[in-house]
């Protein structure tokens, strides 16, 4: 992958699909009051790093779509672990979402693993994607 284009995957991709939790953290510190045990993961413990993941993995099938046939195998193995982590974030969302859920730090957990395999299998696609000239 070029260095332009792993910067514009991680700058307009990654990063900026990070600043509502960043944002959503920097508001909870500002007007919580200290020693209330304001914790990080709250911007994400209700399982909205799942849509991230959904969104990130959808971005990364997208980029293989309509590229050429070389290394069609890896192309096909990536598409498809970035479609099965879209479906298992859209799926787990539906639960961790729920307010009926009492444990937080299961979804908080889930997440973040989820999102660190998206990241994974999202470069892939977007590395594979990239026409070698």
């Amino acid at each position: 992958m070029s260095e332009p284009a792993f910067a514009k995957w991680m700058i307009w991709s990654v990063l900026l699909s990070l600043s509502p939790f960043v944002l959503e953290l920097l508001g909870l510190l500002t007007t919580s009051h200290p020693g209330t045990g304001l914790r990080l993961s709250t911007p994400i413990d209700r399982g909205q790093l799942l849509l991230v993941c959904a969104g990130l993995g959808a971005t990364g099938v997208g980029d293989l779509i309509g590229t050429s046939t070389d290394e069609l195998s890896a192309k096909r193995y990536a598409g498809g672990a970035s479609v099965l982590i879209v479906l298992l974030a859209a799926g787990y969302y539906a639960t961790a979402s729920s307010p009926s859920v009492q444990n937080r730090e299961v979804v908080v957990s889930v997440s973040v693993v989820l999102y660190l395999l998206t990241l994974l299998v999202s470069f892939a696609c977007v590395t594979l994607a990239e026409e070698v000239e």
